[in-house]
């Protein structure tokens, strides 16, 4: 008797020779306009669709079947040059079925490899693609194999498109895409929805954070891939760049394993779970038309529990003879004791009394008879090193052939020649002979069946026997799950922004059910404090895994400031010096005047914050206070509460007589000018304005009130300085709140509001507790806009201890915020020789103006030179005094006062 086995090449020699191979260009799968605005619009049901715990439900009750043809286009008519063996194919479906059984997801062949013949298509390019109509089976997934694939000039290992779109996978069959089931997955994943790891758009750079702050909009919209910059810089499957960074600064770790990578292929080997998810929701509800063939059949009895041994001793068992469409069948027949032909079949069964047996004299005129026996669907998963061992007896004079197929779609596709799991032929004489056949290669299948077919020349002397089937584990132990996981620590110290996300490896049988310490059931878990996680598995066979993972937290982030105050009023020579610890290092420093270094100097006394942001983009804010020294005030407010209504009067204040062109002029009703201005007094019948109706070419008008003494707030607090205002018309200026702690040498800008505030009274509340140590001026600036429509009004001013404003109505209630300082800074202020102007984000700017006091413009700044928003104006020409800078942006006019100085 000749017994062959099939084997797989080995790959061994074509791995080798593929490292010195370079990889083409990947896959060319893109998402069109259509397709992207499909996948945005259902982006958060794909993200909270949680598969594996709908299918840990439903246990093995409910599969679901995916059909899919595959064409492998050959150069000429029954050639099998260049063709792709079935056994081959076979363990790549097999690679995406195990992927997707703990889903309740099987994919099927509607028929056999379609082998086309056609040397135009055999060297693939995109453009020839709608010739593929003519070879597509209607809703299933067609997947075409070609000798290369290309666009043009550019050569891939394949592409398929996302959702919504036709039913193609393209792939290739060169040496350097197709060793293993890689690319087949990598394309599938494309089909069922997913991105690139490195995002939506192929060429940049991808804008998915480090951190993950952003994974559910950017990058492939899965939040436990990381952040990948499109892995190629991958040495040994190990991500070697140690320089490329995202916009935080922090450096890239992209996973290397995973099939939707550019990582090189032999490294790729798994999805994550948010990708499954991502996936199983597609062939759910993106794909759930894929019903072009018929659904297979075959598996109503699965069998999971060995050793199995079938002997017929209580008729057929599980095994049954069945029709095909490859086979005229005759009905193999179960026995005890001798055949009926003399002169062939066994005289007893191997074993027992019952065996099943082709009788050779059945249907003696047809030349080619066939008998098959079917097995039923045995789940191996379990098994490490399965084997199957059957006795077979074949004596006679007439030649026979017994072959051993395998299915692994329920019997709806059995594998044939080459591809044989076993071949036996000829005269084996009187006695049984024992036979195993290794099934390693399947211990990863959930629905592999087998069957036995004899095939039968002419005459009578050829009758075959079979008994006592039986499949064991050549080297059982016990279970063999393990777990992978992704753990991203807590960003920042004290939060709970920490991920965990596992997948389970091995053979495991659903149900599985996740049990995490803190009372999680899914595999992915987010918002965790610091702390250590421990998770059980357990799959449907009671075998169970346990991890424990721990969250770590960075450092506390400390800040601590220093300052020295200014030498003298106008010295400019006072300094500040920020100290950072813990948190991720480096750190990135944002003060309130534009700077962006540790330590300042040559500062004017003032309140100096800073913002301090870590690697993580935590963040620590702080302010001090920079004084100047022999500063003296004329006189002292120190008695609070205090306010004033404008009835009579300005109360501690007093008109600027130097540095403005207007005053704030007593008014009561409206102000002169229509459609600008209020209708009446916020308190009581009167207020102050600013008329800002002037002559033409006058320059724009500015009204100054300024504090008559110094303020000494150390008694207070939380002491504020309140008012209301009234900004209305559509040519409105600026208003601003300046302090000098150096007797007014320098102010300080410290809450403004520039452009049309609506036709009300507002009320500001500034809360002064950070200078309430340091006797200091306050002045009110208003300045009016281009034209009269820009009146502005004060009206009912307080100052002292928070919450105890008499003007406050009674349906205002507490104070819940402290206004905000503009974004707009000027720095330094008093200046020399340049002046630094640091510009808010997110506006665009047409202009940037500087005019003296008396309205005469000086400099005009193009837009260009403020894309950067940060410059450097050079005051040279401009003689010493008091100018104001304008800055006009699409959302208005922004106002601010500096001084050069000599």
């Amino acid at each position: 008797m000749i017994m062959l086995k099939h084997y797989t090449i080995t790959a061994l020699f074509v791995w080798l020779a593929f490292q010195s191979i370079a990889q083409p260009g990947n896959c060319r799968t893109a998402a069109d306009e259509n397709q992207a605005r499909y996948l945005e619009q259902t982006r958060q049901e794909r993200q909270t669709y949680d598969a594996l715990a709908a299918a840990a439900r439903n246990g093995n009750n409910s599969i679901t079947w995916v059909p899919i043809q595959i064409h492998d286009c050959v150069p000429s008519p029954g050639s099998l040059n260049g063709a792709l063996d079935d056994y081959t194919l076979w363990q790549w479906l097999n690679d995406l079925n195990e992927t997707f059984l703990p889903y309740n997801v099987q994919f099927y062949e509607c028929g056999y490899i379609d082998r086309f013949a056609n040397q135009a298509l055999y060297a693939f390019d995109a453009s020839e693609e709608p010739s593929l109509a003519a070879y597509d089976v209607p809703n299933v997934i067609n997947i075409y194999y070609f000798n290369a694939v290309t666009d043009g000039s550019a050569v891939y290992c394949g592409y398929s498109y996302l959702p919504p779109s036709q039913d193609r996978i393209i792939l290739s069959k060169s040496v350097s895409c197709s060793l293993d089931s890689d690319v087949l997955l990598h394309e599938m994943g494309h089909y069922l929805s997913l991105y690139h790891t490195h995002g939506k758009t192929g060429g940049q750079l991808t804008d998915e954070l480090v951190d993950g702050s952003n994974c559910s909009t950017a990058g492939d919209d899965v939040c436990d891939t990381p952040a990948d910059p499109n892995l190629y810089s991958v040495y040994n499957c190990t991500y070697s760049n140690t320089t490329l960074r995202d916009v935080n600064n922090q450096l890239y770790q992209p996973d290397p394993s995973n099939l939707m990578s550019y990582a090189p292929y032999n490294c790729r080997n798994r999805f994550t779970p948010g990708q499954m998810n991502r996936m199983v929701y597609s062939v759910h509800y993106d794909r759930n038309y894929l019903t072009g063939c018929a659904h297979p059949g075959g598996c109503e009895t699965v069998i999971a529990d060995f050793p199995y041994v079938e002997d017929f001793e209580n008729g057929t068992g599980h095994w049954y003879p069945t029709e095909s469409d490859l086979f005229e069948l005759l009905p193999m027949q179960l026995n005890a004791g001798p055949t009926p032909t003399a002169g062939t079949g066994p005289a007893a069964a191997f074993s027992g009394s019952g065996y099943m047996y082709a009788e050779s004299s059945n249907d003696l005129n047809a030349y080619d008879r066939y008998f098959v026996l079917n097995s039923p669907c045995f789940d191996l998963r379990r098994l490490n090193a399965p084997e199957l061992r059957f006795a077979l007896h074949a004596e006679g004079a007439t030649p026979a052939y017994i072959f051993l197929q395998y299915s692994v779609d329920g019997g709806f596709t059995w594998k044939g020649d080459p591809t044989f799991l076993w071949v036996g032929q000829g005269n084996q004489g009187p006695a049984w002979q024992q036979t195993a056949v290794d099934l390693t290669d399947f211990s990863g299948a959930p629905y592999t069946q087998f069957r036995f077919v004899v095939n039968m020349a002419q005459g009578e002397l050829a009758d075959v026997a079979l008994d006592s089937i039986a499949i064991a584990d050549t080297q059982p132990d016990g279970c063999t799950l393990d777990l992978v996981s992704y753990v991203r620590d807590a960003v920042c110290y004290g939060d709970s922004s920490g991920q965990i996300s596992v997948d389970l490896l091995g053979a495991f049988v659903p149900p599985v059910v996740f049990s995490w310490s803190n009372g999680a059931t899914d595999p992915a878990v987010s918002g965790l404090a610091p702390g250590v996680y421990t998770l059980t598995v357990t799959d449907g066979n009671r075998c169970s895994v346990t991890g424990n993972f721990v969250i770590s937290e960075p450092p506390v982030l400390q800040l601590s400031l220093s300052a020295s105050d200014e030498s003298g009023p106008g010295q400019s020579d006072g300094l500040v010096s920020a100290t950072v610890s813990g948190g991720r290092p480096p750190y990135a420093f944002y003060w309130s005047n534009g700077a962006t270094s540790a330590v300042l100097s040559s500062l004017n006394a003032g309140l100096y914050s800073v913002t301090v942001t870590d690697a993580g983009g935590c963040a620590k804010v702080a302010s001090v206070l920079v004084s100047a020294q022999g500063v003296s005030c004329e006189g002292v407010y120190r008695n609070f509460p205090y306010a004033h209504g404008f009835e009579s009067g300005l109360g501690w204040f007093e008109q600027e007589t130097v540095f403005d062109n207007k005053n704030w002029t007593q008014r009561s009703g409206s102000t002169p000018t229509g459609n600008t201005g209020p209708s009446s007094a916020y308190e009581g019948a009167r207020y102050r304005y600013l008329e800002a109706s002037v002559s033409h070419n006058a320059p724009l008008p500015v009204a100054m009130l300024k504090i008559k003494k110094c303020l000494d707030f150390s008694r207070l607090t939380n002491p504020v300085f309140e008012f209301y205002y009234h900004m209305y018309g559509a040519q409105m200026g600026s208003l601003l709140v300046e302090i000098s702690l150096d007797n007014e040498n320098s102010w300080q800008t410290i809450w403004s509001r520039t452009g049309n505030q609506g036709n009300q009274w507002h009320k500001a509340s500034i809360d002064l507790s950070a200078f309430k140590y340091a006797p200091f001026k306050i002045r009110v600036t208003g300045i009016g806009g281009p034209g009269g429509l820009s009146d502005i009004a004060l009206d009912a001013y307080y100052f002292g201890e928070s919450g105890g404003n008499s003007y406050r109505p009674a349906s205002v209630g507490p104070v819940a915020s402290t206004e905000t300082a503009p974004e707009l800074v000027l720095y330094p202020n008093p200046a020399t020789e340049e002046l630094n102007v640091g510009l808010p984000d997110g506006k665009a700017y047409r202009s940037l103006e500087i005019f003296d006091q008396n309205g005469r413009l000086h400099r005009t700044i193009d837009p260009q030179d403020m894309e950067n928003r940060t410059l450097t104006i050079e005051l040279n020409g401009l003689a010493p005094g008091t100018y104001f800078l304008r800055l006009i942006s699409d959302g208005g006019a922004e106002v601010r006062r500096f001084v050069k100085m000599k």
